[in-house]
């Protein structure tokens, strides 16, 4: 189960392998970018005292290294101050390399196309098509690159054959660079959607876990729905109008039918899109108790003893209800599987509220996470249950939910290895 928005969202918007990925992505972005800006900003000058150092005759133009420089420096300030903004960092790219693009131009025109220049506009080129973020950018670098000093060669002092070889070189050193470029960009994609899919395929495993132990939690309501209806419909026969003896099984019908709809719309919580989901404020409280509704009869089968420990008050955050629910829920699945064959196994949740911090703690009497593990428990794809039992997502997903609700997930060695803690900003009532 990783969200929606993995692995633009590797993920490039949307949960965790998704988020993980997705976090990767931007995190390898943000990296190229940032190496983007320094290089503009460092080569403007480096090389006008190269070119000019080779040679006095060569013609350079000061004040558009300054603008580049400039530039350069302006877009690597902004990817600290602003890095979420891909829109403006990505435009800033564009501008520096329309900028270099045109600058090489003027310099290959002006110094009359010395070999010197044209292997200069050569490298540049092949340098800003080799460092597009999007595969789009690509297709504009190449276009603008190779088009424009086509145009521009019709009135250059070259001979058709040095063009021709000028002209040949760019286009086979950008055809083998995009190719590169287009492979990673495939690549990137099949990872994204292969992610998408191993998180509904592993959210579906859970529904269907959850399905089994819900279908019998509903069938005991409806058993006391049915029982209740018939003796209602045999007193009725009978003209036994007992008013006491109505009033209590239409109670009893009440109360179970509240207890089914609770169920279902607690499933249907856990269920829907997480993705789409807006954040509200959340009764942390009613939350977990009925996230324990959900496992109830599942733990019941199994013998498990379930200890809980509330505040008198209700305790509130920010987020996404259903994403919460997932965590809660994930983290009570493993604690279930840890200690079910415990003898006297038991299960204890607690919520508290700390400072501008709640803190909900899970945990069991089972073995633990061993010291060695500690660092791999939350790991995509890393589990301690036999091979098939599941693809290890769990954890690595409910940390990634954490993470974007400005929470943290952790194992709580101060007071057991196998205590898992969530804490969530609190939120005015």
């Amino acid at each position: 189960m990783i969200n929606h928005n993995i692995l633009e969202n590797v993920i490039l918007e949307n949960n965790l392998m998704m988020n993980d990925f997705l976090d990767l992505s931007k995190k390898e972005e943000i990296f190229k970018a940032r190496l983007y800006f320094f290089s503009a900003f460092a080569c403007s000058f480096i090389f006008y005292y190269f070119m000019t150092g080779i040679s006095s005759e060569h013609i350079d133009f000061f004040p558009g290294r300054v603008a580049l420089a400039v530039l350069g420096l302006y877009g690597l300030c902004t990817s600290y101050i602003r890095p979420g903004n891909f829109k403006t960092i990505r435009f800033l790219i564009r501008m520096i390399t329309i900028g270099y693009l045109c600058f090489y131009l003027y310099l290959l025109n002006v110094n009359h196309w010395s070999v010197f220049h044209r292997w200069s506009y050569f490298v540049v080129v092949a340098i800003l098509c080799s460092a597009a973020l999007t595969w789009l950018d690509f297709l504009f670098y190449t276009f603008a690159g190779l088009l424009a000093p086509l145009l521009f060669s019709f009135h250059t002092p070259l001979t058709p054959i040095e063009l021709i070889h000028f002209h040949s070189a760019n286009a086979v050193t950008i055809l083998l660079i995009g190719y590169s470029v287009r492979s990673h960009f495939r690549y990137k994609q099949e990872a994204t959607t292969l992610a998408k899919n191993l998180v509904e395929q592993s959210k579906m495993a859970v529904l269907g876990e959850m399905a089994a132990g819900v279908s019998h939690e509903v069938n005991n309501p409806l058993t006391v729905l049915t029982t209740s209806g018939e003796q209602l419909k045999r007193l009725t026969e009978k003209g036994q109008f007992d008013q006491k003896r109505f009033l209590d099984l239409i109670d009893k019908i009440n109360r179970m039918t509240l207890r089914i709809s609770k169920i279902v719309n607690g499933l249907k919580e856990f269920s829907r899109n997480t993705y789409e989901e807006t954040s509200e404020q959340i009764d942390l409280k009613e939350i977990i108790i009925q996230t324990l509704k959900l496992c109830e009869q599942k733990f019941q089968t199994a013998g498990i003893q379930v200890s809980s420990s509330f505040p008198e008050k209700s305790v509130y955050s920010t987020g996404a209800k259903a994403q919460i629910s997932e965590v809660l829920f994930n983290l009570l699945e493993n604690a279930f599987d840890a200690c079910r064959d415990e003898r006297g196994p038991i299960i204890k949740v607690s919520l508290s509220a700390q400072d501008d911090f709640a803190k909900i703690s899970i945990s069991d009497n089972g073995p633990g996470v061993p010291e060695e593990l500690t660092a791999k428990i939350m790991q995509p794809f890393f589990s301690t249950k036999e091979l098939g039992a599941g693809p290890g997502l769990g954890l690595s997903i409910a940390l990634g939910i954490a993470q974007r609700h400005n929470g943290k997930l952790y194992i709580d060695k101060k007071v057991s290895t196998s205590c898992f803690t969530l804490i969530l900003p609190l939120s005015l009532n």
